[in-house]
């Protein structure tokens, strides 16, 4: 069996509904608690809370599950005494109490807080007010970090009736408005979140806590589970979402509002009802009591958003700016889709390969060095397929009909626009075969001569395939007869060439690289290549 967190969590969820797990899933759970720190924190945090304080002493805790433990209990001090039972605060306390003997100083610490506030519950009945000290302090919320946008793509942005730009803070309070495009904030160190299409604003709580407030769109929100600060609740029109550290998305739709989670698990509570846990690999309804497992399609596109947050930086970073002619089109950086241009973002420095397609153009491909701290514009015109060819077609030699040869156009882009859908969505193998049928049944069209290009790209950075990636550049070469793609395939063959180890050959593709494209970006790469070759 697969021994990944969402199967571990299905186990977790059968176990707790009476099936006996058999000793080949029991040894798989023991081996993944082992090497997983986030399920072992979150099993140990499940164990505490339930735990009643009478039968023995209390689970000890590492400072992940800990905090984790605190969070839950703080749900019942945040709620109010008239809507409890009787002995719900003293139960808490229990745990509260049996907890702070197990654990570490640091924790012990934290717990008293939360004791002190059980404390009250102990001692003053529902509907008594407690005793004030006029010289108590009061508790001040602060947020020393300022919420950052790192990305703006596509349709129209707005806060609070300004238009943004990328590196603007983005005050508390403030409503982020996205008109059909996407935005990337991070809210705190270790905390971020992707908006499509919609609206929301957060707010600072007590004890480095945030209130975020969903009006519409989709939110995706990627919490680090060791980041410094606390909970997260996300609030919607029908329902809250309890975050601590994970991955997930809050849909508000026409009809209802859909919480999916990726990694991790969250606690939704409906307008009043009882809190249900979302795990990984689930998706929920806020108010239908219902959970069911997320299908592959979800999963995946929430794969290309984490990658995007974590591509962008708030640190050793470079403002990139991206518009192409036509605008529209889908921009990607190292294989991940950022949006549609026009596109802002905040990109980690480095060295990177920018990529840009639209419908019926020929994709736009280069790499790009991004020095840290400065502003790098790209306007690119792609190209329209009929014309991308500076060598004409050549006839076919059998004689057909004006509509053959149309219907053989439609398909070759039909094709085109499917691969390109396919390595959109990660499915790499899936997509080379469709390029690959592309190249065989339609080579003389211009959509085939391009997609030798896309094709050896996949099986050399995703398939592990060089020596056919180094075919793939070589009849690009031998059919384009100085294609508008040449640059790249003279690059990628070098790059095929050091993955399969041939020295020599590497060395020899660089040089020829370099005479051919002495001024190209990738230059100053091919000379450091050719020193480091033995």
């Amino acid at each position: 069996m697969k021994n990944d967190c969402r199967q571990v969590q299905q186990l977790w969820l059968e176990e707790a509904e009476g099936r006996p797990l058999s000793a080949e899933e029991q040894s798989l759970i023991a081996q993944h608690r082992e090497a997983c720190r986030f399920c072992r924190a979150e099993q140990d945090w499940i164990r505490a809370a339930g735990y009643d304080g009478e039968s023995g002493p209390a689970p000890a805790l590492d400072d992940l599950a800990c905090r984790r433990w605190v969070d839950d209990i703080l749900d019942h001090v945040e709620e109010a005494p008239e809507a409890r039972q009787s002995d719900a605060p003293r139960r808490g306390f229990r745990w509260v109490v049996a907890a702070a003997a197990a654990t570490t100083a640091a924790a012990a610490a934290i717990l008293l807080i939360v004791g002190s506030a059980a404390l009250w519950w102990v001692f003053h009945e529902p509907g008594t007010p407690a005793a004030t000290d006029a010289a108590a302090p009061v508790a001040v919320v602060t947020n020393p970090d300022p919420a950052l946008l790192l990305l703006l793509s596509g349709g129209l942005a707005d806060v609070d009736g300004e238009t943004p730009r990328v590196g603007d803070p983005l005050p508390a309070g403030a409503l982020l408005t996205i008109g059909d495009g996407g935005a990337v904030v991070q809210l705190q160190e270790g905390l971020r979140v992707s908006l499509e299409n919609g609206s929301f604003s957060y707010q600072p709580s007590l004890g480095d806590s945030l209130e975020i407030t969903l009006n519409g769109g989709k939110l995706y929100l990627l919490a680090d589970p060791e980041r410094p600060g606390g909970t997260v609740d996300v609030f919607t029109r029908t329902g809250k979402v309890r975050v601590t550290g994970t991955y997930l998305s809050v849909q508000d739709g026409a009809n209802a509002v859909a919480v999916e989670v990726y990694r991790g698990s969250v606690q939704v509570t409906a307008a009043d009802d009882v809190p249900l846990a979302v795990t990984g690999g689930q998706r929920h309804l806020i108010g239908s009591g219902k959970v069911r497992t997320m299908d592959e399609p979800t999963s995946q596109r929430a794969s290309q958003v984490q990658d995007l947050l974590r591509l962008l930086g708030r640190s050793r970073y470079t403002t990139m700016e991206v518009r192409s002619i036509p605008a529209g089109a889908t921009v990607s950086l190292d294989g991940c889709p950022l949006g549609s241009t026009p596109l802002t973002a905040r990109v980690v420095a480095g060295s990177h390969k920018l990529e840009l397609e639209a419908e019926h153009h020929v994709p736009s491909r280069e790499f790009v060095q991004l020095a840290e701290g400065a502003t790098e514009a790209r306007t690119i015109e792609l190209l329209a397929l009929t014309t991308f060819e500076k060598e004409p077609v050549a006839a076919p030699v059998v004689t057909a009909p004006a509509v053959h040869v149309a219907s053989d156009a439609e398909l070759a882009a039909r094709l085109l626009e499917q691969a390109q859908a396919l390595r959109a969505e990660r499915s790499w193998s899936d997509a080379a075969a469709t390029y690959r049928q592309l190249t065989e049944q339609f080579p003389q069209t211009p959509e085939a001569r391009a997609s030798w290009i896309s094709l050896g790209a996949i099986q050399l950075d995703h398939l592990g395939q060089p020596a056919e990636a180094l075919r793939s550049f070589d009849t690009y070469l031998a059919v384009a007869h100085g294609g508008s793609l040449e640059q790249e395939a003279c690059y990628e063959r070098a790059r095929a060439l050091r993955t399969l180890g041939d020295r020599q050959g590497e060395l020899d593709a660089w040089q020829l690289f370099l005479d051919r494209f002495p001024d190209a970006l990738e230059a100053q790469l091919a000379r450091q290549y050719m020193e480091q070759a033995p």
